[in-house]
């Protein structure tokens, strides 16, 4: 156990840096050798993670649970896993006795957060992602619903694809200020003008001619309002709501604006990303040792007369070779 844990110490002293570091030796992966080099690609949800130590070996590992499972590649890997779940395993944890065993760079997928993880074919002994932290994205709520957009590991946004390269950027960290202003509601939000609304002496009344019913303020319809209450209730109800959707509306296309003016573009969109994923899977397929296409759930212990531990190699390996 303790040579174990020296060899991942000279891991960390040759520069093994966290994502979005400077100095690291990981090979950086184009698109084609992200695709290439995973045996599945899928979307899932964190709902669990645990520490379990390999009695034989005492090496500890971080159990990370995902379910909600959707398969990009691999499906056939994946059919066992759809209903319970599948379970990940990475190198490094929190020992019995509270000591906390932590591998520089190794990926940590957050409690309750979606991802999309690129799974390496053949062998593996520490960490089961292509390109070590370069095949985990967080999947976040895009500007429409229902649509989605996706992160790295260190929050930059993915914005596309260039010459096989992945192109991302970081998101800004100040606060939205142009064209900010309060809601009718009172929150923070773009200010929305009503049409048909003018100020006369500092007071705001309806210009001359205007049908109020039309612009859906919630006026009273008729004077004997015991004769129809229940209905004129649900029409102002109906104002209203449509009112507060139509502000919510505008001021999230408004932020949506602002976020694309400030990243330089629209992000690309997860079901874009994924399209690209097939098309060029279709592309490498054959340009892959067949190792790749093996799915092996659980981690190759690491030799004990091993004393430093190489990155992840960017070359195609032979069959039968382990991937570190």
């Amino acid at each position: 156990m303790k040579r174990l844990w020296q060899a991942i110490a000279v891991v960390i002293a040759v520069g093994f840096a966290v994502p979005g570091g400077h100095a690291s030796t990981v090979p950086k992966k184009n698109m084609s050798q992200l695709v290439g080099e995973s045996a599945v690609i899928m979307v899932g949800t964190v709902t669990g993670v645990s520490y379990e130590m390999e009695q034989k070996t005492g090496e500890v590992y971080t159990k990370v649970r995902l379910q909600r499972l959707r398969p990009v590649k691999g499906a056939e890997h994946l059919q066992k896993y759809m209903d319970e779940g599948i379970t990940l395993s990475f190198l490094g944890g929190m020992l019995p006795d509270g000591t906390m065993h932590v591998v520089a760079g190794m990926p940590r997928l957050q409690l309750m957060q979606t991802y999309l993880l690129f799974l390496r074919g053949g062998e593996w002994t520490i960490n089961p992602i292509t390109g070590w932290h370069q095949g985990a994205f967080r999947v976040l709520a895009g500007a429409q619903e229902g649509s989605h957009v996706l992160a790295n590991l260190s929050g930059e946004i993915l914005m596309g694809v260039e010459g096989e390269q992945l192109r991302f950027q970081p998101v800004p960290k100040e606060k939205l200020g142009p064209g900010q202003t309060c809601s009718p509601e009172g929150r923070p939000g773009t200010q929305v003008e009503v049409p048909g609304e003018e100020r006369q002496g500092g007071e705001l009344k309806l210009r001359e001619g205007v049908d109020p019913g039309r612009l859906g303020y919630p006026t009273k319809d008729s004077i004997y309002r015991e004769d129809n209450v229940a209905e004129l209730a649900e029409q102002d109800a109906q104002r209203a709501k449509l009112q507060k959707e139509e502000i919510m509306l505008k001021n999230r296309q408004e932020r949506e604006r602002l976020l694309h003016e400030s990243l330089g573009g629209k992000p690309m969109g997860l079901e874009d990303f994924e399209a690209m994923i097939k098309k060029s899977d279709e592309r490498v397929r054959q340009q892959y040792d067949p190792v790749y296409r093996t799915f092996h759930i659980e981690p190759v212990s690491l030799p004990r007369e091993q004393k430093s531990l190489s990155p992840p190699s960017s070359t195609t390996r032979k069959p039968g070779s382990k991937n570190r």
